[in-house]
């Protein structure tokens, strides 16, 4: 594990007064992937989901790292 690593905002919707925080920075010391659940029992169709690094991927020397994005 290489760390810390940046942080983000994820906004779903435009709503941008409840982003959620994604944060890869783990007390374990082994590769840790964590879910972050976005949306619970929301409306089917179409979401906007917009990420806004929180932190500079420079300063830290690691890149931020989204593994993947699930839907059903």
């Amino acid at each position: 594990m290489r760390g810390p690593v940046p942080g983000a905002l994820l906004i779903l919707d435009g709503e941008s007064e409840a982003p959620t925080v994604l944060d890869g920075n783990f007390d374990e010391d082994w590769d840790c992937l964590r879910l972050e659940p976005v949306l619970h029992h929301g409306r089917r169709g179409r979401h906007k989901i917009e990420i806004i690094l929180t932190e500079d991927c420079e300063e830290h020397g690691t890149p931020f790292y989204l593994a993947a994005i699930i839907t059903d």
